[in-house]
């Protein structure tokens, strides 16, 4: 529950819309427009689900971490954060149609589609505490209220508002 209050104050915020619609429009410009546009100078047959499901990575790691990633760029590196967003989106898909003994089965042996789901909870786990470490890192050197005159909406502001909503009972590392 306070987890849940939390992420929604963050979205609740007054600007939050501007600030949401400044990081995708700046991804955009920086990596959208520039990728397609290399992918038909060349006339390179590209999956066009695989360029937007990175430039979706990269928006939500830019607004929610405030960090971008850039997987999103012409040669297109293979992240295993990034990864496991594709395969956690594909096993959560078949967990849909397969009997839940099965799925729970695999779960349970680490196998198939749940094993590929454990991976990228790993994955994420990982890549979440190498931003909440260089957060932490910088929170201590910069002002985290400010960032060109507009309040982060990032991983430093999703800590002070689950430490204010949960006192000093949460810890924001496992938030």
């Amino acid at each position: 529950e306070i987890q849940r209050k939390t992420i929604l104050s963050h979205f609740m915020k007054p600007n939050f819309q501007s600030v949401f619609e400044t990081i995708v429009w700046n991804k955009v410009a920086t990596g959208l427009l520039p990728v397609l546009d290399a992918v038909s100078k060349n006339g390179n047959d590209m999956d066009l689900q695989e360029i937007f499901q990175r430039f979706t990575f990269d928006t939500i790691c830019k607004l929610l971490l405030d960090y971008d990633p850039q997987s999103l760029s012409h040669d297109f590196p293979c992240l295993p954060c990034q990864k496991g967003f594709i395969d956690t989106e594909e096993s959560l898909l078949y967990r849909h149609f397969t009997p839940t003994i099965l799925w729970k089965l695999q779960q349970l042996l680490r196998m198939g589609n749940e094993k590929k789901l454990s991976d990228a909870f790993n994955a994420f786990d990982h890549f979440v505490c190498k931003c909440l470490a260089r957060i932490q890192h910088e929170s201590s050197s910069i002002d985290i209220e400010s960032e060109h005159g507009r309040k982060h909406f990032g991983l430093a502001s999703l800590i002070r508002e689950f430490k204010h909503q949960s006192g000093s009972s949460g810890d924001p590392n496992k938030f």
